[in-house]
């Protein structure tokens, strides 16, 4: 059995470990393997988990690799250099969501308020705490929420927070659902300072955008400036390298299939996916790659 750490069970990173699993378990009677993705908190706890074998492949954002492999916090002073990346996947997008009579515009109106930004341990909960910081607000400045990620639409809806923040994929379910609900709501975008800040702290981060053509209900006319890092599908440098191959080419031979299990997918390609910087390739995917001329 081959376990992939993922997300939360109502997250972009579950339904893209689910879409893997799927796809690779059709040819177990040739493989012998079977693939089962498990729930998470997300990053954090996805490369501690392939760090200590807990797991045999995980999902993280590129930056959270980043980190690990050079020891910076939370892994800080102990760097990891034995992850391998198997596949890039789609971009994750900073994304805020408020309440409409919060009155929240840009980052520094969360002063005062209450926002959830996600579990401990979560990525999102890293980026939280370091986006409220580059708006010029100290953390005592908020009132910080820790609640799961998968809760914030209700929390919102219910007046218990005035707004969430959190790394994702679009479209994204969650911010979908909350554009339903009772108590309206809209996407706050970053100002260009913040965005030219961030981008300059990591090769990893880039500027973006998140398209309005998802969400009808939410209330916003124009796509929403903000940042995003790639996720990453990645393993430790012992996996063997004829379990990734197996797993690449089968996602690979199939892509049709693999991008119609996820909006989010639907624009991967092949040269996307094999384009990994932030830890080396493993040599299965490379070997891959290397087959159908995506490498030289």
């Amino acid at each position: 059995m081959i376990t992939i750490g993922a997300g939360n069970t109502v997250g972009i990173y579950y339904s893209s470990s689910s879409a893997i699993a799927k796809i690779f378990n059709h040819k177990r009677d040739d493989t012998h393997k079977w693939a089962v993705t498990v729930a998470s908190e997300g990053s954090k706890e996805n490369i501690n988990n392939v760090l200590n074998g807990v797991h045999d492949f995980g999902f993280a954002q590129a930056n959270s690799l980043h980190k690990v492999s050079q020891g910076i916090t939370p892994w800080e002073g102990v760097p990891h250099t034995n992850l391998r990346a198997v596949l890039r996947l789609y971009t994750e997008q900073l994304t805020i969501v408020a309440a409409q009579d919060a009155n929240i515009h840009t980052l520094s109106d969360l002063r005062g308020k209450r926002i959830n930004i996600g579990a401990p341990g979560s990525s999102s909960q890293q980026n939280g705490r370091q986006f409220i910081q580059r708006a010029g607000l100290d953390l005592k400045d908020v009132t910080i929420v820790e609640e799961p990620l998968s809760k914030s639409s209700d929390l919102l809806a219910e007046r218990k927070i005035d707004a969430y923040l959190f790394m994702v994929g679009h479209p994204s379910m969650a911010v979908r659902d909350a554009g339903f609900a009772e108590r309206s709501v809209r996407l706050i975008p970053l100002e260009q300072s913040i965005i030219n800040e961030a981008v300059a702290s990591s090769p990893d981060i880039r500027a973006t955008s998140i398209s309005m053509e998802y969400y009808p209900k939410i209330d916003n006319s124009e796509p929403v400036q903000t940042v995003g890092v790639p996720s990453i599908f990645f393993t430790h440098e012992e996996m063997p390298e004829e379990t990734v191959y197996q797993i690449v080419k089968e996602v690979m031979s199939n892509l049709d299939l693999f991008r119609r299990q996820h909006p989010v997918l639907a624009n991967l390609t092949s040269q996307q996916m094999s384009d990994v910087s932030v830890i080396p390739l493993h040599p299965g995917a490379i070997r891959y790659f290397k087959e159908v001329g995506g490498l030289k």
